[in-house]
């Protein structure tokens, strides 16, 4: 089942229940543009499980395309039935920082604020960079 429910009231009469699962994409919450980038370390492996968030509601598309897979793009999901942010959760090796961009709508690039760095290349692009470093 997708979303909560109250009493067994459905979606569409839930929308008229402050607080309840919205029925339009206009009553989703806005998270006002917020990049996120989250990190997981294992305790049992050598890999990272990092989140990469984009808040770009007006896209149709986001791809991640990063030096770890010879940048070839990633396709995002996006969350919330379709009118969310977009989502990618992949695994990283421990210890490194791997530069990265955001495609969107397979022509404009972008860049990650909430990367931990980013660098600029010989060619003059900036990339952004995660860190999978612990502590």
């Amino acid at each position: 089942m997708l979303g909560p429910r109250r009493s067994g009231i459905s979606r569409t009469a839930a929308a008229r229940v402050p607080g309840a699962w919205p029925a339009r994409a206009d009553m989703l919450p806005r998270n006002k543009g917020v990049d996120v980038i989250s990190k997981r370390f294992s305790s049992t492996t050598d890999d990272v499980i990092v989140t990469f968030t984009v808040d770009r509601r007006d896209a149709r598309s986001v791809e991640w395309v990063a030096e770890i897979n010879d940048w070839e793009p990633v396709a995002m999901k996006r969350s919330w039935l379709g009118f969310g942010p977009f989502r990618l959760r992949v695994r990283l090796p421990k210890d490194r920082e791997i530069q990265f961009r955001y495609r969107i709508d397979g022509e404009e690039w972008t860049n990650d604020e909430a990367a931990d760095d980013s660098w600029t290349t010989d060619e003059g692009f900036e990339n952004s960079v995660v860190r999978t470093f612990e502590g």
